[in-house]
């Protein structure tokens, strides 16, 4: 599992009035603040957490980022939409491996999980879990056996905020 994401890890609040314009802006910074540094060891997982409480934005950011196997999308069209334009947007930036100049390959995906928030202020968690962490789901048994295993479902459909009207 990804360490405590000191690097790539950032959290911004946004007001009603920054939109999807906001959330965009959140990640590219993040991108640019960290990519450009080669704090972040491309290409990345990218994590986004939104609503909920400041805490909370940033857990289910590192929740997504670690938890979520790659071209997963959310169940929630819009947020699958979403976590496209991000992906696009973090490929587009020119940045690859170590901040150096790449075409393209800054982000092997983008996933977003959202939680309830108050409508004034959406706080917004941004993770970036690097290439080089890697999980795999195995059983073992007693007699040392490893049995390869499906991921998870980690997000269940009340977090996702599924069926709620």
């Amino acid at each position: 599992m990804h360490k405590g994401g000191a690097f790539g890890s950032d959290f911004r609040m946004l007001v009603d009035g920054d939109g999807i314009g906001g959330i965009k802006k959140g990640v590219l910074d993040a991108i640019a603040e960290f990519g450009r540094r080669g704090l972040t060891c491309p290409p990345v997982l990218i994590g986004v957490g939104l609503g909920g409480t400041k805490d909370q934005a940033f857990a289910i950011a590192k929740q997504a980022a670690c938890l979520r196997p790659i071209g997963d999308r959310h169940p929630d069209p819009e947020v699958a939409a979403l976590e496209d334009q991000l992906l696009d947007l973090a490929n587009s930036v020119g940045l690859g491996a170590m901040g150096y100049p790449g075409t393209g390959g800054y982000a092997t995906d983008v996933h977003v999980e959202i939680a309830y928030t108050h409508s004034a202020l959406t706080p917004l968690g941004i993770h970036q879990l690097c290439q080089a962490a890697r999980r795999g789901v195995v059983r073992v048994e007693r007699d040392g056996r490893l049995e390869a295993r499906a991921a998870p479902a980690w997000f269940s459909p009340y977090s996702r905020r599924l069926g709620v009207d």
